[in-house]
């Protein structure tokens, strides 16, 4: 029984592949039936999800961390916050410590001082137009001694950026 078009396109980029559906596609149902889990084998180990490229058009997030400031002594738990702007809609801002997801937060707080030195990004049809500001809570853990927390925001139509890291010390007990 010969293989689907599509089923050949999905073998394309898996080296053998074709000799082996060609064979087994002369022989019997069963060999189809075992091509079949072969097939599923390769797709999960080689396999990638493709997802539409970027829109050229859309820029990338931006903003600043504003608190803990780069080097503050701090205890366990640690409050961070900052501000974030995009051309569309900020959708969440990420917060990592020590390179590992931690929490997120959405932009709650106002922030006049930054539209006011960004008018460009200030969406005037907005019910909240000065509303940039983000605020988390993250939990350094029990080791005491040098931790990095980086922000990172998302857009509305999925750009990421970087808003910057500061590196705290957890006061040892």
């Amino acid at each position: 029984m010969p293989f689907s078009l599509l089923q050949r396109e999905q073998h394309q980029n898996f080296p053998g592949t074709d000799r082996i559906m060609n064979d087994a596609a002369s022989r019997s149902a069963t060999a189809g039936l075992v091509i079949a889990v072969l097939t599923a084998g390769a797709l999960g180990a080689g396999c990638r999800q493709v997802s539409p490229p970027p829109d050229p058009a859309n820029e990338l997030p931006f903003g600043v961390v504003d608190t803990p400031r780069n080097g503050e002594l701090v205890g366990r738990t640690v409050d961070v916050a900052g501000w974030a702007m995009d051309d569309s809609a900020i959708a969440v801002v990420h917060v990592y410590v020590d390179a590992k997801y931690q929490t997120s937060a959405p932009l709650t707080l106002p922030r006049p001082d930054v539209s006011k030195a960004n008018q460009t990004y200030v969406r005037a049809d907005s019910k909240t137009p000065d509303v940039h500001g983000w605020q988390a809570w993250v939990d350094l853990g029990e080791n005491p001694g040098p931790h990095t927390i980086r922000a990172q925001a998302v857009d509305d139509r999925g750009a990421t950026r970087d808003l910057g890291s500061v590196t705290v010390s957890l006061i040892g007990r």
